[in-house]
Parts: structure tokens; sequence; C-alpha cells
């Protein structure tokens, strides 16, 4: 894209492409007017030849590609020798300050001073304690070398642009599977134990599959047969831009969800077009003009491998499956239609799904806002999340209709983990019922194993919240439940539930929550094993 815009609107300069090819040759034949074009991929893995050659200009295009100062790629960059520097980027800031300090690096370094002395000076005050008074410094100190431009100045022929929030009613089963999802992730990161990475690793592990469920129950569960009502409004909005000539954008950070649609758009015959981060470079190029030609009517793109350096002016709608962090990054995604040589208004849909962590995602992108007004306009405050408000995110969304507020649901579930009295002594079970429990203790530990359990919490509680389980079973089936299976047992999940609310069974009082978690995952273990 580079080499076409450089012919076009500076033709007195030689645009080269540096390859791994030829490289020397090409380093050595560099004289005055050439413009080399290459990838920050092969500046790292190049930088002490590069590092050798002295450049007038230094133009990083995306600019933040090197906001974090402890990568080999800043690094990098920072090494190159150029008489002057210029960073291109919509997204100065998309999280937090330290990457606007890794920007001024490369730029000017020594401006914003060492990193201690910014953590003192402006993070601290800022990001903790919400100094209006250290946010305006900041601005005052870097304003000089920001020279910012609005779509509206540069280009205010611009057709307009529409933003639509698309709330998608999750159908009940769904719901359920979400909420027991939800109660399941905060039984088990109730245990966290650790330092604080470990913890927020954890914690961000499971804030993940949540997403992943509000967008597919697939996702999170790969035997599921639920239907997504995400991809059902997806399909639906599709065969409307269809009837009504129009061509659209389509972006997931998942390519687990892409597939998914991809599959429903297949079984359609709707003619699209595919790109991630797997897709290389020359056959981009080729699906990004096929596209631009009108040789298919959707363009599913990987959030983070297609959301900046593509023009597709072809579209006039933008579709977000599903909400990053940061609204810039969306934006960017949705600036590859909205931009010079757009000739339709755009409209953009974000599809969430109702009453799941989605929603209090959303709500942290006025955040994200504040932060970059903060420092370019001199206005607004941010910080990065700590722990406790990644939790608090885990906690949003509506609860099962049985289980009261939030806050009363994570006490039951921390006292179940904190060994509190279990309550009456478990009777010997019959052999095919203490064959089940042996069963589920086992992919539990394989679970940890893998990484779908994110603390040793469930290890002890589940088990023993089964085990009481398949106690009422073994009251309810009698002779039966010498020989009683899987399947068999979880037709008893509803009735074991309405005892505990009922009281008529007896049990901790956290049991009514931990009891919908680790059936939760008895299921999956039925589904595993192809039960279900």
């Amino acid at each position: 894209n580079w080499v076409r815009e450089a012919q076009r609107f500076a033709p007195q300069l030689r645009p080269i492409l540096y390859r791994e090819t030829d490289r020397e040759a090409t380093l050595a034949a560099l004289g005055p007017n050439d413009l080399l074009i290459t990838s920050y991929g092969l500046v790292v893995r190049h930088a002490a030849q590069l590092a050798e050659k002295r450049f007038a200009t230094l133009v990083l295009d995306e600019a933040q590609a090197v906001k974090n100062a402890a990568t080999r790629r800043s690094r990098a960059i920072r090494d190159l020798n150029a008489d002057w520097r210029v960073a291109l980027t919509g997204t100065p800031l998309e999280n937090h300050l330290g990457e606007l300090w890794s920007l001024f690096r490369v730029l000017t370094p020594g401006l914003l001073g060492s990193w201690d002395s910014f953590r003192e000076r402006f993070v601290n005050p800022i990001e903790r304690q919400k100094s209006a008074e250290r946010l305006k410094a900041l601005g005052r100190v870097a304003r000089p070398f920001i020279l910012r431009r609005t779509k509206a100045e540069v280009a205010p022929e611009l057709p307009a642009r529409t933003e639509i929030r698309n709330l998608v009613s999750l159908s009940e089963a769904e719901r359920r599977t979400y909420d027991d999802a939800r109660l399941a992730a905060i039984a088990q990161l109730a245990g966290q134990t650790g330092d604080e990475q470990n913890k927020r690793f954890e914690t961000l592990a499971a804030i993940t599959r949540l997403r992943q469920l509000a967008c597919h129950p697939k996702l999170y569960d790969p035997y599921s047969k639920l239907p997504s009502s995400k991809l059902s409004r997806l399909l639906e909005l599709v065969e409307e831009l269809k009837d009504s000539d129009h061509r659209a954008l389509i972006f997931s950070q998942f390519t687990s969800h892409l597939a998914l649609v991809r599959e429903a758009l297949d079984a359609r015959s709707v003619r699209y077009l595919y790109l991630d981060g797997q897709t290389p470079e020359a056959e981009r190029v080729k699906r990004v003009d096929a596209f631009q030609a009108g040789k298919a009517d959707l363009f599913l793109i990987s959030l983070k491998a297609g959301g900046t350096g593509l023009n597709l002016t072809a579209a006039d709608y933008v579709v977000h499956l599903d909400p990053w962090w940061n609204p810039a990054v969306e934006d960017q995604a949705t600036d590859r239609a909205h931009r010079i040589g757009q000739t339709r208004p755009v409209t953009v849909y974000r599809l969430i799904s109702k009453g799941t962590i989605e929603e209090a995602i959303l709500a942290l992108h006025e955040d994200k806002r504040d932060l970059v007004a903060g420092v370019l306009d001199g206005a607004g405050t941010s910080a990065k999340l700590s722990n406790d408000e990644l939790l608090a995110l885990i906690r949003a969304g509506e609860s099962g209709p049985d289980l009261g507020s939030d806050d009363e649901g994570e006490e039951a579930v921390a006292a179940a983990i904190e060994n509190l009295p279990a309550g009456p002594r478990t009777p010997a079970l019959p052999p095919a019922l203490a064959e089940i429990a042996t069963r589920f203790r086992s992919f539990l530990e394989a679970q940890r194993r893998e990484g779908r359990l994110f603390s040793d919490g469930p290890l002890k509680s589940y088990p023993r919240a089964i085990e009481r389980f398949l106690s009422f079973t073994c009251q309810q089936l009698k002779d039966q439940a010498e020989t009683a299976s899987l399947p068999h047992v979880l037709e008893l999940a509803e009735a074991y539930q309405e005892a505990l609310r009922r009281k008529t069974f007896a049990a901790p009082e956290s049991e009514p929550t931990l009891a919908r978690s680790a059936i939760t995952k008895l299921r999956e273990l039925a589904r595993s094993e192809g039960q279900a």
C-alpha cells in the first residue's frame, strides 16, 4: 500500500521494498530520493544491518506497534539512525500511559525522563490518584510534539458514519449456561494463590472464556448443541444487507468465532472473503482487491490482523461481533471502510450479548477515550485495571433467578471453597454412582492440568457438591441407583436444585450456588464422554 501511495502522491521518490532476499545489495545501492519500505518484523530480524545505515527520516506507520518499550521490536526501532523521526498513528494511547512513554522514547529520547521518573511524576498520580493537575502537566509536555488531525479536519467531505449498538438477548438455555459459567469462574478465582501477575493471568483467562461464551456456546464448550443468538442476529442482518445491495466488513477478535460464522455462511451460499493473521501478504492484497472489485458481499476479518493498513471502501456497513478492550482498536477497524474514497454513508453495528461481560467491557470504553482526551486535549483521566477491577467484570451480568444479588452468590461460593462445615456426612454411594464421582474427580484434575480450571479450589469443593447430588439421586432412584448412568443422573439436576431451594434436602447454606457450578462441570463430563 505504501508503494502505491508513494507513486501517487510523491512521484519524485523511488519506493524500494526491503525484503528477505538481496538485503545487502539493496542497502548498498540506496541513494537520494530513495524510499525504503519494510515491515516491523524485518527490522527486528535484521536490526544490526539496518542500524549501520544512516537515514534522513524515519517514518513509523501504525506507530502503536512500538507501544511496549520492553519488546525486541521497540529496541530495534530505537537503534535505527535517523535525523528526523515521525510517528503516524490513530491511537497514540490505547490502554495506559506507559504506551505514551514508550512512543516518546523512540521519537524524542529523554523528553519524558526515565521510566521510574515518569511513573512517579505522572503514571501513579494520574492512574491511581486521578490527579487532573498532573494530567494537564503531562499534556503541556507532550502536546508540542503532537500534530493531531481529526477526520473532520482532513476529510470534511467524508459521508456520515452512524453507530448502532444492537443488544442481543440470550435464549433461556444460553442464559443458564452463561450464569453457570460466570458463577463457576467466581468460585475458581476465589481460591487464587500466588503472585499478583499469576492472579491477573488467571482472571484474564476466565474473562476470555466468558467473552467467548457470550459470542457462541461452542466457543466455551465444543460439544455444545446450543444455537447462538448472536449468530442468528448476524445472519438476519446479512440477509437484510444482501436484499438492499449493501456490503459489509465483519470483525471478530476470535478466529474460532469467525470459523463458526463461515460455516453458517457456507450453508447459505453467501459470497465472502476471509483474512486473519495467517493470511500471506500477497494473498491479503489479492483478497482486498477482489473485495474492492465486487467479488464478495462480506469480508470476514480478524480484528488484530486486519484492523489497520487496509483500504476497503467498497463496504458501507461494518459489524463488530464482539467488543475489544479499547474502542480505538475498533475505531481503526471501522476506518477500513470509513475513509477517504468512501462515497456512501457508513453504518457500524456492534452486536452485544445483553446481560453479559460484553456490556461491562463497553462501559470501559468511555474511560479509555478519557485517557486519550486527557493527553491530547487536556481533559479526562483513566487507569490501568487492577485485578480486583477485572474480577468485577466477571461479577457483572444477570444472575440466575434463585441466586439473589451477585455479592450473596460470591459469598456462598467463597464459603464453600474456604472449607466451611460441609453439613451432614454423605452416605456411601452404590458402585455405579461412586464410579461417576471418581470419573468426575479425574475430569476436574485433567481440566486443571489443561488450564481450564484457574485454581485448585474447585478440585475440593466441586467433588463434595457432586457427592451430595449423587446422594440425593440415590434417594430418588432407590433400587435403580445400582445401575444408574450419568445421563440418568443429570435428569435429576433440576429436582435437586428445587430441593435445595425448598431446603428439603440437608446441605450447607452455600449449596445452591455451588451445586449449579459443579453440575455444569458434570454436564461437561457427560458431553466429553458422548453421553449428552
